[in-house]
């Protein structure tokens, strides 16, 4: 198949690609440490460029000078019946995933997928590990 930017790889090996980084021990952290290093080279280049590696955030007119962690939720429906897929409060059918996004950049950090039913304001999936615990530490990656 061909995309915009070139050859897309087919779905079977997608598959084929995530199930070996799943099943291969030790892979998924050495992804997100690379993920991470390249974070903090596009953060200090940014910084080398305009004299701050963050902008500011804005809210309600101000620009606020500290790092924002922006946590919601969104409805993904579902057409045939997937997985994990419930009915939600709309009436629809689908999932409920939490993102986790840097509001000072928009750049996404992390997610979590979750049943159609999940409440918007469930406290423990914002807590939990695998939510907003999942926001990628930032700092020099060792």
């Amino acid at each position: 198949m061909h995309g915009p930017a070139g050859s897309v790889a087919s779905t079977p090996t997608v598959w084929r690609l995530l199930s070996s980084v799943a099943n291969t021990p030790g892979m998924l952290a050495a992804i997100r440490r690379a993920r991470a290093q390249a974070r903090d080279r596009a953060w200090l280049a940014r910084g080398e460029l305009i004299g701050t590696e963050l902008p500011g955030s804005r809210a309600a007119g101000k620009t606020i000078g500290q790092v924002v962690i922006d946590l919601d939720a969104t409805l993904v429906t579902a057409h045939s019946d997937k997985e994990g897929a419930r009915c939600n409060f709309k009436g629809g059918f689908g999932y409920h995933p939490l993102g986790a996004w840097l509001d000072n950049t928009g750049e996404a950090l992390a997610a979590l997928l979750r049943p159609g039913n999940a409440g918007s304001n469930t406290a423990s999936d914002h807590l939990t590990r695998r939510g907003a615990g999942a926001v990628p530490a930032a700092g020099p990656v060792a």
